[in-house]
């Protein structure tokens, strides 16, 4: 591996070195920059790379003992490799411009970032072109492996993760839910990803017929890299050559960088009670109007997107009730996952609570109420949908209609005495638009009934989750059954309905 003395002069062992004495005057005159010689060469010391292009350039020929004259890029336009991208590293005044331009819109409060590079796939069908046309060119046994050449990737962070990390006063670590992303965009060459992708001219041809009314789309990077991993050389450097990209000719103009900035999304858990009958988990669409005085998601969101300053939010429960049902008792558990978060200030560690911004809430918020509000990890979405799995338990109350009289003994002999009731539960008519024709098994597990007169009853009951209490009340026409009417005999409706609890599978605790 090549290496670097205490002086800084690039020192190669014998391989390297015969690699370079061919490499240098090959690939300066096809049009490669000093750096991407270096990355060709194996040399793996950012050191080296921090020199200017014209330095990098003597030093390579000092260490592999050659003369070779100017690479060409430096006369025809930028890299035919790298684009031009590894030129910036000279250009003092362009980074100071990104960096100033990522000031703007950094996030200070965070102490520590991770650092990404997006680069067009252009790059990588270029690079392996001129692997392939150099292999030819200087024997395929000097030649390192495709994957054995220094990545782009590592010269950009290397040139500009601490001068990021200076501007922002933080270390970098890419574990950090906060990231910088050198993003680079070279539109020139967005469809040259179509050389490795599609397998024909024909192929690309009838692609650009069926996309000509539509903005052209560039392969994803991790497309073409897969591609080019399946090839077997031969094959690529056929469809490489066949598009003039094996050798890769210079660019006319450089590639475009930016620095973006963008925290993960921040997930705030908690429980939330609804007290209105009129108001959805979300907001509800229907042909164009909007269900309901509001929703769950809507009266919780206004304060938290403020208070970390996020540009949207998404809503996640442990199941959802109906728009007419209210959700009491201990409440729903939920998690309100926050996007593009750009003020971190309260904090963004996993249990993090936020006793102020609840209090605040539940001051401001008619018919919502909430308690344990909280920061909860990313992973807590995937609970809540196990929350609301067909082995946890949920209490209810409702109040039902009876067609005809019944006493106070028969309701407490026939519902509270029941004991556990297993349904079969067809999709309800009422959801059959959005849900498959399925016929579900569910358990009521206990009734408690009180008698309001001779045809009312308030009755509490715990259910299965996933359980369409309306539907057990009113038997849907008999698609399901049992039903209330059929172990009471007779025709029955529900008037109102609570959720009172969802209750913990183990102890059927809330």
């Amino acid at each position: 591996m090549a290496s670097v003395s205490p002086a800084g002069a690039l020192r190669l062992d014998a391989k390297e070195t015969e690699l370079a004495r061919r490499l240098v005057a090959h690939l300066g005159q096809a049009g490669v920059c000093p750096r991407c010689v270096l990355r060709f060469v194996g040399v793996g010391e950012p050191a080296q790379y921090a020199r200017p292009q014209a330095d990098v350039w003597a030093e390579l020929q000092r260490a592999a003992g050659v003369e070779a004259p100017a690479p060409l890029c430096a006369e025809v336009g930028a890299c035919c490799v790298c684009l031009g991208v590894l030129a910036f590293a000279d250009d003092a005044t362009a980074t100071v411009r990104l960096l100033d331009e990522l000031a703007s819109v950094a996030l200070r409060s965070s102490a520590a970032f991770g650092f990404d590079v997006a680069l067009p796939p252009s790059l990588l069908v270029r690079q392996r072109g001129m692997f392939l046309d150099a292999s030819s060119k200087v024997g395929r046994d000097l030649m390192p492996r495709n994957d054995g050449i220094i990545e782009v990737k590592s010269v950009l962070k290397w040139h500009f993760s601490d001068r990021v990390g200076a501007l922002l006063g933080a270390r970098r670590d890419d574990s950090s839910p906060y990231h910088v992303t050198l993003n680079v965009d070279h539109p020139l060459s967005q469809a040259e990803s179509e050389a490795v992708v599609e397998t024909s001219e024909t192929e690309r041809a009838d692609k650009r017929q069926r996309l000509q009314h539509r903005p052209h789309v560039e392969a994803s990077a991790s497309s073409v890299r897969s591609v080019l991993k399946a090839l077997f050389e031969p094959d690529c450097r056929a469809r490489l050559e066949s598009a003039k990209l094996c050798p890769p000719t210079a660019a006319s103009a450089p590639c475009e960088l930016r620095l973006s900035a963008s925290h993960a999304s921040i997930c705030i858990g908690g429980r939330y009670n609804k007290l209105s009958r009129e108001m959805p988990q979300t907001p509800w669409w229907l042909d164009g109007d909007k269900k309901g005085i509001s929703s769950v998601q809507e009266q919780l969101e206004p304060l938290l997107l403020q208070a970390y300053k996020a540009s949207s939010s998404t809503f996640h429960g442990a199941g959802r009730e109906d728009m007419d049902v209210r959700m009491l008792g201990n409440g729903r558990p939920f998690v309100l996952e926050l996007n593009a978060p750009t003020e971190i200030a309260l904090g963004v560690e996993a249990g993090t609570l936020l006793a102020e911004v609840e209090a605040e809430l539940n001051r401001v918020t008619e018919h919502v109420q909430v308690r344990e509000l909280r920061v909860v990890p990313p992973s807590q979405i995937a609970g809540l949908v196990r929350e609301g799995q067909a082995e946890h338990r949920k209490a209810y109350r409702c109040v039902v209609w009876l067609s005809r009289a019944v006493t106070a003994a028969e309701v407490l002999a026939k519902l509270d005495g029941a004991g556990a009731v297993r349904l079969e539960q067809k999709t309800p008519i009422r959801v059959l638009h959005r849900r498959p024709l399925l016929t579900r098994p569910r358990t009521v597990f206990s009734m408690r009934s009180e008698l309001l007169n001779a045809h009312f009853l308030q009755l509490d009951l715990v259910t299965q989750a996933g359980t369409y209490v309306k539907e057990f009340v009113h038997g849907d026409f008999g698609r399901t059954f049992p039903n209330l009417g059929s172990l009471l005999g007779c025709a029955a409706d529900i008037l109102q309905l609570d959720v009172l609890d969802v209750l913990d599978p183990e102890t059927n605790d809330s």
